[in-house]
């Protein structure tokens, strides 16, 4: 079992060897010790996204407080997912407003924001 392990541990690191991690500057991961530091402390883009349902009515304030919340957790980023209950009028001003500020403010924050939406398919 532990040769399994090392084995998959080599062709992942070899893998990962020739991914250029986006940052800012697009650092290019050459080395063992390279992909070592990056499961240590990960950029946003390979830590976890979940979905953050938005089913109540939304603030910039509960947004800030929740953003901040995530990341002082460890979180990249997160997928604004739009569901029934959402008190925030679905694509008025509103809400679209509220959705740029996440962007915005998830930015400031170093965190990856999308937009997963389904809302009521």
């Amino acid at each position: 079992m532990r040769t399994l392990f090392v084995l998959v541990f080599i062709f992942f690191t070899g893998l990962f060897a020739k991914i250029a991690v986006a940052d800012e500057n697009r650092t290019s991961v050459n080395s063992c010790e390279q992909v070592k530091s990056l499961f240590k402390n990960p950029p946003a883009q390979f830590r976890s996204a979940p979905l953050w349902v938005w089913n109540d009515a939304m603030s910039k304030g509960k947004i800030d407080i929740m953003l901040e919340d995530m990341k002082s957790q460890g979180i990249g980023g997160a997928f604004i997912h739009p569901r029934p209950g959402l008190i925030t009028p679905y694509l008025s001003d509103e809400w679209f407003d509220l959705v740029r500020y996440t962007v915005d403010r998830g930015e400031q924050l170093g965190m990856h924001i999308w937009l997963y939406d389904e809302n009521s398919y």
